[in-house]
């Protein structure tokens, strides 16, 4: 173990980033403002990847950074330009030139990892390099964010500054970028470590440094394993499938008429008898590309054809939504949700877009579950977007345990930004 460690060492790279920028503050004693210059610095680890110096790090890292050096393990020093980011996967692509021999690390699979496998994680916590901790994997497919990456759990040990070093296998390969943990979660006070796979890492890469930006296919759907209790809830039999847990609006699966609830039985001719085999489907796919779904649908199978969109469009694909222009991010409910028996829609973000806005933002937030527009229940975020196309609503939500009422008032116009709300809420 400790020469697959020491020869891993070779491809580790500690990474140091500077930033600085320009702020003004108020004087106490006058009334100009006066500049003052804030520099920011990071610290992280990377790997080098390629012959060619080509070195994979956390996006988060050399977030807002303009310089950036890479220090090796023999402890030269060197510039580090950055080649291209994947803000989603929390990636960053950068490059060092140097007329040296580099060890990149050789890609494991990460599809082959099983929980309670040895594994290593490599990095350069608090400065001190060509650090190594061991572990097992703990769990694999883990989602504990918004992204939707299954992300590779482990307990080997990550600090501060691991972010961006690789988790490696006994045979010396890369099964995952370190990129997060959760700290002080369990009972001992401990950290859950957690990599982003290196499959996905591989195919960021290749994007990065073809296009210089991931072309990653957006679909906008969120899929889970067919349980009994899902399957018992929509009345689907059989084993096979992975079920639609939730769509985001106006994305290309919800323009294509796919529906919460339905189960994906194929895509692209493939047979889908798991939610990962769905998964592996889809890591591959790029914006432009069509995939063709079979899906079932309260006792018949349905086909359905859906060309994806560039994961860099996809703020643009809610031009349209009335409540989006007004600084309003809302979600329709997922199955697991609905399984409780509620409907309604979820508010995920209420940001003030102009000074006119401030009242929505005091009396509309984060959280709150609309469940009634104009004394009608209301099951999707398309049904208030299109009652706001004709008319003022007034919205009835819940808000810890307690309920209010809204008359609500949106601008309908593509341009405009402003908003007016004309109703108080109350219980």
């Amino acid at each position: 173990m400790s020469k697959i460690s020491s020869f891993a060492s070779q491809s580790l790279v500690t990474i140091s980033a500077t930033g600085s920028s320009d702020v003004g503050y108020r004087s106490n004693n006058e009334d100009g403002r006066i500049g003052s210059h804030i520099v920011s610095r990071a610290q992280g680890s990377g790997v080098i990847v390629s012959k060619e110096g080509h070195i994979i790090t956390n996006y988060h890292v050399i977030r807002g950074k303009s310089y950036i050096q890479a220090i090796l393990g023999d402890g030269e020093v060197t510039t580090a330009r950055v080649i291209g980011v994947d803000q989603l996967l929390d990636i960053a692509v950068l490059k060092i030139d140097l007329q040296k021999d580099l060890q990149p690390i050789p890609f494991g699979n990460s599809d082959e990892v099983k929980t309670g496998q040895i594994v290593m994680a490599l990095g350069t916590p608090y400065g001190w390099a060509k650090t190594v901790t061991q572990g097992i994997v703990s769990g694999r497919d883990r989602k504990f964010n918004s992204v939707g990456i299954n992300y590779i759990q482990t307990d080997a040990t990550i600090h501060q500054g691991n972010s961006g070093g690789p988790l490696i296998n006994i045979y010396g390969e890369m099964i995952g970028i370190n990129s997060s943990i959760l700290s002080g979660r369990i009972s001992s006070g401990g950290t859950l470590g957690f990599a982003i796979p290196s499959n996905i890492v591989l195919q960021a890469f290749k994007q990065i440094c073809e296009h210089g930006r991931p072309m990653r296919g957006y679909l906008g759907i969120d899929f889970v394993e067919s349980s009994q209790g899902l399957k018992n809830f929509i009345h689907y039999q059989d084993k096979d499938g992975a079920i639609i847990n939730s769509i985001r609006y106006n994305s290309p699966a919800e323009k294509a008429g796919l529906q919460i609830g339905d189960v994906i039985l194929e895509c692209n001719g493939n047979k889908i008898e798991e939610a990962k085999e769905l998964l592996r489907e889809l890591e591959s796919l790029q914006g432009g590309d069509t995939i063709r779904f079979v899906v079932w649908r309260q006792g018949r199978k349905l086909s359905a054809k859906i060309t994806l969109d560039d994961t860099t469009k996809e703020l643009e694909l809610n031009n349209d939504s009335i409540l989006v222009r007004n600084g309003i991010t809302a979600r329709d409910l997922s199955l697991v949700e609905r399984t409780s028996g509620v409907k309604g829609i979820v508010i995920e973000e209420v940001k003030a877009m102009s000074n006119e806005h401030k009242n929505l933002e005091s009396e509309l937030k984060a959280g709150d579950f609309i469940f009634s527009v104009d004394g009608q229940e209301i099951n999707s975020v398309k049904e208030l977007d299109n009652k706001l196309k004709k008319a003022p609503v007034v919205i009835f939500f819940v808000r810890n345990n307690r309920m209010f009422r809204l008359k609500l008032q949106l601008d309908n116009t593509v341009q405009g930004t402003s908003s007016k709300n004309t109703g108080k809420s109350y219980f």
